[in-house]
Order: structure tokens, then sequence, then C-alpha cells
């Protein structure tokens, strides 16, 4: 997975330095979110994610942060995460917008501004997919991504969908992972992340996915046998990385 990791043109760079490429609150939303509250920063440690969503907060400036209370909605801090690790990719993600003459083009995934970073991450696209027709010329696209968070060292599986109908959220972090040089090891972290995905899908009731829109880094057919293991009626295809 190491062609998803940073580019740097300057040598290595030291972790101090590293942690200065995110804000205090979203040194708090990662640390959190991952599991690595050994690794916040002193400085970001004043930080209290219930107090958020603040009035007037602007991203920009002061970092990603909670858009709904983390303790009312058990995805709003994954959102967080997510939208921190795909910041740069926003424009590329699932977009639906629709058009009428009297208030123009509406669009249902706001673009935000972030703050400006030294280095950054760039989300590696696994697959995207439609998960239904909901009526004609309306589909319902997913894309996964997996991104290197730089000085936590971990990646995360992210989710991003055109619209918040399935969760309030049009992104979501679905898993995290340490890199392994183990070969599989990666992406079997990352297939237990979106089955388990799937399989919360499953069990509200909503049937198997209809096909690939797009493939990414993974072999087109190993969706598809991630697909048959949580839809046992699917038909079963042999899993290739």
């Amino acid at each position: 997975m190491s062609n998803t990791r940073i580019e740097r043109t300057a040598g290595n760079i030291q972790s101090e330095d590293l942690a200065q490429i995110f804000k205090p609150v979203e040194h708090a939303v990662l640390a959190k979110a991952l599991r690595c509250k050994s690794l916040l920063p002193g400085w970001a440690s004043h930080i209290d994610l219930s107090e958020f969503p603040k009035k007037d907060w602007d991203e920009a400036r002061d970092g990603i942060a909670p858009t709904k209370p983390i303790q009312e909605n058990q995805y709003a801090l994954g959102n967080a995460a997510a939208r921190i690790a795909l910041a740069t990719i926003q424009h590329k993600l699932p977009q639906w917008g629709s058009y009428t003459p009297g208030q123009g083009v509406t669009l249902s995934r706001s673009l935000r501004l972030y703050p400006v970073r030294k280095v950054n991450s760039q989300p590696l696209h696994l697959f995207s997919l439609n998960w239904a027709e909901s009526g004609p010329g309306f589909s319902w696209p997913e894309a996964y991504y997996v991104t290197w968070v730089p000085y936590y060292d971990r990646f995360v599986v992210t989710v991003s969908a055109d619209s918040k109908d399935f969760c309030g959220f049009e992104d979501l972090l679905l898993g995290s992972f340490k890199g392994s040089s183990k070969k599989g090891a990666d992406i079997r972290e990352i297939r237990e992340s979106i089955i388990n995905y799937w399989i919360e899908h499953y069990n509200n009731g909503y049937d198997a996915w209809e096909g690939l829109i797009r493939v990414g880094a993974l072999k087109n057919t190993t969706p598809y046998a991630w697909r048959s293991r949580v839809w046992r009626k699917c038909d079963a295809v042999s899993e290739e990385w």
C-alpha cells in the first residue's frame, strides 16, 4: 500500500513535524476514531469533541470537525475522520444534482474548504458501485477508497455516496488498520472493513448491490467475490487481487 502514502521531495519528515499537518480538532478526531489516543499531541488534548458542532466554525481555518453531536450520532465521528482523509478529492466523489428554472442547479454534496497542508496523502480508489436504480436514470453510487493518514501511520477505508439518505452523511469511515509487509494482509483488512459495512445493509433488509461503475486498485472480480460472501444468493466469484 506504499503508493498511497504522501509524496514529498524533501527528505524524511520527522514525526513532530508531521503532527503539525493537522489542526488540534483534527487530531482529536483522528486519535479517537483510529483508537490512537496515545499519539494525541499535548497541544491538542484540550479539544472536547462533545462540544461540537460549534456555530460559525470555520473548517478552512480551524480544521475539519464533527458536524453532528458524536454522543448522539454513531456516524458523526467517522464522518469527520473520513472527510479529513478525503478532503483533497471531494470534487471527485459521488455527486447528485438537480436543476429547476427558479433555483438553478442544486447539488447534494457541499464542497467544503479545508486547511491548507504542507503535505497531503492521496486517497487510493478501490472501486465504485451502483447499489440500485431508484428510478429511470437515478442510480445509487458509492465510491470506496483507502487512504494513508500521516503521523498516525494508519490506513483508513472509506465509502462515499452521492446523498445523505442512508445515515445522514455522504462519507463514512469503515475501518482502519496498520499497514503490513505480509502479502495480502492489507487487502484482507480492507475486505473485512467493507464486508462489515455490507453486512449492516444485509441485516437491514437491503438487497445486494447491482454492479460496478468503475474499478480502481482492485480487480473487477474482487468486489463481486466479496458481495457473494454477504449475499449468498449471488453467484460465487473467485477472489482475485
